[in-house]
């Protein structure tokens, strides 16, 4: 299952080197959103992580986090409705459980009991964002972020 969730930076995260204001910036430093994209597997246990910035799509990402992952079904919503992720899904020998958009004209099977197991992964986020490190993103560090989610997703594995 695949899916992602947008994060907030703290204002501190969002300043600039050494957690000063550059002079004449204005009263507040900007705000900027990260998202997260993750991939978990049936039990709802978290695989893997990739960070980018919030303004970036969910169907961009979805190649690099199914890639070396065995699985017989990939679970995701509309926003990965896509003819390059179908095909990766259906290259690796997976059958794809995404419900098609409105204007894909590509016809395929749709599993609506298998769907219903998606809400693994929502609780998974929802987990991990009950977590204040984790809902909100205090490093200002990309990869001390994704650190943090790392360790977070140990609790999940236990």
């Amino acid at each position: 299952m695949v899916d992602s969730s947008i994060v907030r930076a703290h204002v501190q995260a969002a300043t600039g080197q050494k957690g000063a204001l550059r002079p004449g910036s204005g009263a507040r430093p900007r705000r900027t959103t990260s998202k997260w994209h993750i991939a978990v597997d049936t039990f709802g246990r978290p695989v893997r992580f990739i960070l980018t910035g919030g303004n970036i799509s969910d169907a961009k990402l979805a190649i690099p986090l199914l890639t070396g992952l065995d699985a017989r079904h990939v679970l995701a919503d509309k926003a990965y409705d896509g003819h390059a992720i179908l095909n990766h899904v259906e290259a690796s020998g997976a059958r794809p459980i995404i419900p098609r958009r409105i204007c894909m004209p590509r016809r395929r099977e749709f599993d609506p009991a298998v769907y219903k197991l998606r809400h693994r992964i929502e609780r998974t986020i929802g987990k991990l964002k009950q977590l204040r490190r984790v809902a909100t993103r205090y490093d200002r560090l990309p990869h001390d972020y994704l650190a943090t989610l790392y360790l977070a997703a140990i609790a999940f594995r236990c």
